[in-house]
């Protein structure tokens, strides 16, 4: 059937013990498609302790990091997420309570 599209395959990596030991709990994933496009999913994460400010949950691989600094994704619960040019991945703000966020973006050197 011409109409309708193949479906891309993507690799996963798996980066939970990526994650900042100041979070409890939490699932880490990075799925990267054919064309390069990257989309990091993080589930149940939570902290032991509410903090304030840029709170940074884990440090992507260099080749995964975004060209800029991208913000203006939100949790579930409400949170801002960012990831740095380092490849920091933080959360505003966050509190105890269980959160999760999906952010999709190209890497740096992907054209």
């Amino acid at each position: 059937m011409g109409w309708m599209k193949r479906a891309r395959t993507a690799t996963v990596q798996d980066l939970t013990g990526q994650l900042d030991s100041s979070w409890s709990g939490g699932t880490a994933q990075l799925a990267t498609t054919a064309g390069g496009a990257v989309t990091l999913s993080v589930w149940n994460l939570a902290r032991t302790d509410p903090a304030t400010g840029a709170v940074t949950a884990l440090t992507l691989p260099a080749e995964l990091r975004p060209p800029f600094l991208l913000y203006g994704a939100k949790s579930y619960r409400g949170n801002n997420v960012r990831i740095t040019t380092a490849g920091a991945v933080q959360v505003m703000d966050p509190g105890t309570v269980l959160d999760h966020f999906n952010v999709t973006y190209v890497p740096k050197g992907v054209a």
